[in-house]
């Protein structure tokens, strides 16, 4: 969120709530990602994230969507605990849109994928490739690993978020990535003002079989 919103800057220290738990040693800025408490799935210990590194045992925030907004917001402001108020890093119209985010963007993931073998339970990749190649080509390439999220010692493509964290996937590919693409990138890709930020699958009308289709295609891309 320090990405999207004006002047604010990524915190440095631990957020307040992570002392609470062992599990998961990351620290910094990654401890005040929503997601890092809560998952992609928004389950938190009762999802994804209930076992392995970015285990927090911290519960999940997919039932806040039965509030109210204002309640939701209550709870970003401290509500329920005091440590998590969040009015001191986000202005008020952040904190509406994170509360209406949570009201009405939430989806139940365990309908659409397999936690098991992580693939969806449905899909069609010719249509995701048809999609990928519509929208997705541009910036990530006709393989998907003209951007890399990770390190030159270890990439991350789309192949490799597709098939290691599909529930990341999808949420970015609903949302898009916080960001902007780098200008020295988005001038080698031919980019318009208008295509340096990921576009969100909400925006351009994905529904969520067409969500699984691109992810579905995506798990056949190159992951090194």
């Amino acid at each position: 969120w320090w990405i999207e919103v004006s002047g604010v800057e990524e915190p440095k220290t631990d957020h307040p709530l992570w002392s609470l738990q062992t599990t998961n040693k990351r620290t910094g800025g990654d401890t005040w990602r929503c997601n890092e408490c809560h998952g992609w799935d928004f389950l938190g210990r009762d999802g994804a994230y209930g076992s392995g590194s970015h285990k927090t045992n911290f519960p999940g925030a997919y039932n806040v969507r039965h509030m109210s907004i204002k309640d939701i917001e209550a709870i970003l402001l401290g509500s329920t605990n005091p440590n998590h108020n969040f009015s001191y890093v986000l202005d008020y119209d952040s904190i509406y849109k994170l509360a209406l985010f949570l009201k009405e963007g939430l989806v139940n993931m365990r309908l659409y994928i397999s936690y098991e073998d992580k693939r969806p339970f449905r899909s069609n990749p010719e249509h995701g490739k048809k999609q990928f190649e519509k929208e997705c080509v541009k910036c990530h390439g006709a393989k998907g690993n003209q951007l890399n999220f990770g390190t030159d010692s270890k990439p991350e493509y789309i192949g490799t978020i597709a098939n290691d964290d599909p529930l990341e996937f999808v949420h970015k590919v609903r949302f898009g990535q916080p960001g902007k693409i780098m200008p020295a990138l988005r001038i080698k890709l031919k980019l318009s003002e208008e295509e340096k930020k990921m576009p969100s699958g909400i925006q351009t009308g994905y529904t969520m079989d067409d969500v699984m289709d691109i992810l579905e295609y995506a798990r056949t891309l190159p992951q090194k």
